[in-house]
């Protein structure tokens, strides 16, 4: 079992932007696992944002393996943050 560690920042959006960190789910290490990340944004202009995704399979690289994200936030004062990247290896 084991998770990975993200941080990003999402995109610009009502001339502001949030910042987002945290530790995803436990998986088992078998094939094609993925793994849940959630949490909320930091807060920025009043306010922040809650988010919820699942990871893409693993992808192997040199020291174990990462996994691709892509999604958007909730909705809150009317507009949503899109944010993508990879988890740390593991």
């Amino acid at each position: 079992m084991h998770t990975h560690v993200f941080e990003g920042a999402a995109t610009a959006n009502e001339t502001h932007l949030h910042y987002y960190s945290g530790t995803s789910s436990t998986a088992p290490n078998t094939a094609m696992h993925t793994h849940y990340m959630k949490g909320y944004t930091t807060f920025n202009d009043g306010h922040r944002h809650r988010f919820s995704l699942k990871t893409g399979p693993e992808v192997e690289v040199k020291g174990g393996h990462i996994h691709y994200y892509s999604a958007a936030t909730d909705m809150e004062n009317n507009h949503v943050h899109r944010f993508r990247g990879y988890t740390s290896i593991s």
